[in-house]
């Protein structure tokens, strides 16, 4: 029996932001699940990747890919973009269950009859990259914004300033 009492472990429910984990729980009694794909399975869907430790809750499912010699980590943003595809036809009143869901087909990239999973890898890491930038600028953005409002955008160091910062550098190892 799964002790429901809030404790340390992400649990996914039917949430569709927080990357689905709507509780955290107690792991005794619990399924301890890691990288693998969770989904919704009441009201709006919406498919996520869980990299680390969890558990699933209620109104949602983990599933992973039956070869076990491809990794989630390795595809997650490409898979998570062809399974959103189909769960955006799903609402409350066309309920994501898993009956539905399983009888769903994704298109992926062939080559030679066999899914491509290296074409599948390269785009999956080119999408990690963009996103990186993305929120980078982003970050960067919401900084400078910050600089300008409290007026640190635009400052200079006074000399005793300056070498305070070589000093503090000679002795944490950077530096000169």
């Amino acid at each position: 029996m799964v002790n429901n009492e809030v404790g340390s472990l992400p649990a996914t429910t039917a949430v569709v932001s927080n990357n689905q984990i709507g509780k955290y729980i107690s792991p005794i009694g619990a399924t301890i699940l890691s990288n693998v794909f969770s989904a919704t399975a009441n009201g709006f869907g919406k498919a996520f990747y869980q990299p680390r430790e969890f558990t699933v809750l209620q109104d949602s499912y983990a599933f992973t890919f039956k070869d076990k010699i491809i990794d989630p980590n390795d595809c997650y943003a490409f898979i998570l973009g062809v399974l959103n595809k189909i769960y955006v036809k799903y609402n409350w009143s066309n309920k994501s269950g898993w009956n539905k869901i399983k009888n769903e087909y994704i298109k992926l990239p062939i080559k030679e009859n066999k899914i491509d999973w290296t074409f599948i890898k390269q785009i999956n890491a080119e999408l990690e990259a963009q996103h990186i930038a993305e929120l980078e600028a982003q970050h960067i953005a919401e900084l400078e914004a910050y600089l300008k409002v409290t007026g640190l955008k635009n400052f200079e160091l006074t000399d005793e300033e300056q070498k305070a910062i070589r000093e503090y550098d000679k002795v944490a190892g950077g530096g000169d």
